[in-house]
């Protein structure tokens, strides 16, 4: 008998052991929390691993409420953090230590043999690394907020954009303590420094950010230096494997979460390779990162109503209570997805949104597609204007991201509604006509762009809107492009200057109403600073420019040069 296994025994009541040690292969201890049910046992067990303390109050709450339903809860210190040993790795080091913790719990005497794993952003993450290594006693899992398409989804790169993002998160979770809290990092609670992250994000070049900022970071770096899709990246992505996992698994999303893009890349491949693909559930609210463990109405300034709200630990806990337990149903649609414009849900048994027809909406102007104020437009048949329509991004007054201020960097200052960036002289705006009667987008929209720019490289932000007839424009989905990585995110390829170049941008799948009344809007940016980086249109490897030069962009909409936005639209 195992120290840990003389320690940890169950009782009359609800029992908390701390820092219980749980041996690695390589010889070091991973700091374990446990929460054992009231009763003799065994019991199945859950397992959530982090990187953020595993003694944080909201982890005690939601082990205190899977242990009152008759569950061991454990929630472990990652490698490096907290009270665990070992170096801290971020998101390179979890399929082993994944693999042997969950056979470790399925060894003890207070456990069935039956093991869940569960968590949102990192603590899905490491979910799917240890998935990867096929641990016997891995049963189900429910991953929220989970990266999966790394490189292309945002993490830490999208399309080779580079988001700012993590830096942040670098720097919160430096060393074996958090530098700021998590509530402070997700915007919902105050950073005891102020710190005014807009004008750290200013600070070139980037690859010595972090020592700009007060810290080093080798992992800051590593990832600078890994720009392009490669092996690298490839040992976090499950390509070629999914085939491999036969785990039913609850996926959680929202449509405004970061993660959103890897989380239905990961459950598109299970539902179509998995020989567990007839026990995944998708749950796609109108939430943001945080918002898929903390469900709210109120979003960025728009109210999606009561619908969308969801008590989200009732779902795994009967998600956990058909898979762990044995229960004979799971009393849950397989596909749950909040329609935007509609703020309601659609539950149905089978995943729809790739059945939808893709439909051609033209950009096109009569005189100047800039601004709110131009004359860009949006319409199913092709007019020639112009035939172009240029703007010059200045990297050093980049166009914002869904701040509508410059003073701080805060989810909380975030808003959906992009009026304030649409008025800016260096985004082009193409709104189609009022609908006359309902249209339904389920899919992911592309944008087929003709473009060129006077700099070797450069960005490209497409952001779809719905415009209603008070004049706001929602938001629905966006997607990005650094232009070395129009070929593919594996190798980089640099512009002539000048060249025209035909360029596919997709943006993140969705499912929007737009209402009678409303109209379709497409705006091209090319910055969202400071979520993102700016790109300094030099061409030079990615991160290593203290100077920049403004670019002059080109769009063209002609015969020759068709630039359209396809939008899955569901028939009928």
């Amino acid at each position: 008998m195992t120290p840990s296994q003389a320690i940890v025994k169950p009782g009359s009541t609800l029992r908390r052991f701390i820092d219980i040690r749980t041996p690695m292969r390589d010889g070091i201890t991973l700091s374990s929390d446990i929460i054992l049910p009231a009763g003799e046992g065994p019991f199945p067990a859950i397992l959530l691993r982090t990187p953020y303390d595993n003694s944080e109050p909201r982890y005690l709450d939601t082990g205190r409420y899977f242990a009152e339903r008759g569950y061991v809860f454990i929630v472990q210190d990652v490698r490096g953090r907290g009270d665990s040993d070992g170096e801290w790795h971020p998101f390179m080091k979890e399929q082993d230590d994944g693999y042997d913790t969950v056979e470790w719990i399925a060894e003890q005497p207070w456990c069935t043999g039956k093991v869940g794993m569960m968590g949102g952003s990192y603590a899905a993450h490491v979910q799917w690394m240890a998935a990867k290594t096929n641990p016997p006693h891995l049963t189900a899992m429910s991953s929220t907020a989970s990266p999966g398409k790394w490189m292309e989804d945002g993490l830490p790169y999208r399309n080779g954009v580079l988001s700012l993002e993590m830096f942040a998160w670098m720097y919160m979770t430096h060393g074996r303590s958090m530098q700021l809290s998590v509530a402070a990092y997700e915007g919902v609670g105050d950073d005891p420094l102020g710190m005014n992250w807009a004008q750290i994000l200013r600070q070139l070049p980037l690859n010595q950010l972090d020592e700009l900022t007060g810290f080093y970071s080798p992992m800051w770096r590593e990832w600078l230096a890994q720009p392009d899709l490669n092996g690298y990246w490839y040992q976090l992505r499950l390509d070629n494997q999914f085939n491999t996992l036969n785990i039913p698994m609850l996926h959680i999303t929202g449509w405004f979460d970061d993660c959103m893009i890897g989380t239905v890349y990961n459950y598109e491949h299970m539902l179509a390779e998995s020989p567990a693909k007839d026990d995944q559930y998708m749950v796609i609210g109108p939430w943001d990162h945080h918002g898929t463990r903390e469900p709210q109405r109120k979003l960025y300034g728009e109210d999606f109503g009561d619908d969308a709200l969801m008590d989200v630990l009732d779902l795994q806990a009967r998600f956990f209570d058909r898979y762990l337990k044995g229960a004979e149903t799971f009393e849950q649609p397989k596909v749950s997805l909040f329609a935007l414009g509609e703020n309601r849900w659609r539950t149905q048994n089978e995943w729809t949104l790739a059945n939808s027809t893709m439909r051609g909406f033209y950009l096109d102007a009569a005189s100047n597609g800039k601004t709110l104020d131009g004359d860009g437009r949006l319409a199913q048949t092709f007019a020639s204007g112009t035939g172009s329509d240029s703007y010059v991004y200045d990297p050093a007054d980049p166009t914002p991201a869904w701040v509508n201020h410059d003073t701080k960097w805060s989810p909380q200052d975030l808003t959906l509604d992009q009026r304030f960036v649409q008025v800016r002289g260096d985004v082009l705006v193409y709104t189609s006509d009022a609908l006359t009667q309902p249209l339904e987008i389920a899919g992911t929209p592309v944008a087929m762009l003709y473009l060129s720019s006077d700099a070797p490289d450069t960005d490209f932000f497409v952001t779809l809107t719905d415009v209603y007839p008070d004049g706001r424009a929602v938001r629905v989905a966006w997607g990005a492009l650094r232009t070395r990585y129009r070929e593919g995110a594996q190798e980089a390829k640099l512009m002539i200057p000048g060249e025209i170049y035909s360029m596919r941008i997709e943006l993140a799948p969705v499912l929007n109403v737009f209402r009678e009344g409303h109209r379709i809007r497409l705006d091209i940016r090319s910055a969202c600073f400071p979520l993102y980086d700016r790109n300094p249109n030099t061409g030079h490897a990615i991160g290593a420019d203290a100077e920049m030069q403004p670019a002059t962009q080109t769009l063209y909409h002609s015969q020759q040069y068709p630039s359209c936005l396809l939008l899955p639209v569901v028939e009928g």
